[in-house]
């Protein structure tokens, strides 16, 4: 957390299990603002690794990034948990 933490432009990193259910946030948010990140992550996460699956069966989702004209959101989703990376665009 800290070597993400420390990359010039990162603003929040929130790491959530496979209920959703936020473990650990940087820097610690409120409870709703904190819970807001999966639920409205996930579903990009769960359509992108449909696309990807219905495009060819043989690849595999590995991330999603997000750009608007402040931030950038990168989503990197594991087996057992999900890390989402917020930084200044």
């Amino acid at each position: 957390m800290k070597r993400l933490t420390s990359h010039k432009g990162v603003q929040t990193v929130v790491i959530y299990n496979q209920d959703c259910i936020p473990i650990r946030t940087v820097p610690v948010l409120e409870a709703k603002e904190r819970d807001q990140y999966p639920g409205l992550i996930q579903p990009i996460v769960e359509k992108a690794k449909k696309m990807i699956k219905s495009l060819d069966s043989t690849n595999e989702f590995q991330t999603v990034r997000i750009r608007s004209q402040k931030n950038e959101i990168l989503v990197f989703p594991e087996k057992d948990y999900t890390l989402v990376v917020v930084q200044s665009a």
